[in-house]
């Protein structure tokens, strides 16, 4: 006959199954995010990308105008 479980283990046990438990539902939480995350990365992206491009707009803006007067 098997010992009887003591009741520590039993909790410890159905802790256990719980924290597994939280840690598969948040990994499901997690894939189906994937796609939106991925999605706000690009955004991001192109954000960064219209930035730059706003930056290098500038700069040869700032050229053509120094150009100008130093032609003047």
């Amino acid at each position: 006959m098997k010992a009887p479980v003591s009741r520590e283990k039993k909790v410890a046990a159905i802790r256990i199954h719980q924290v597994v438990r939280g840690l598969e539902e948040e990994e499901e939480q997690l894939e189906g995010m994937e796609g939106e995350e991925t999605e706000e990365a690009q955004i991001t992206k192109m954000m960064h990308e219209i930035g730059a491009e706003n930056e290098l707009t500038e700069m040869l803006g700032a050229q053509v105008l120094k150009r100008q007067l130093n032609q003047a």
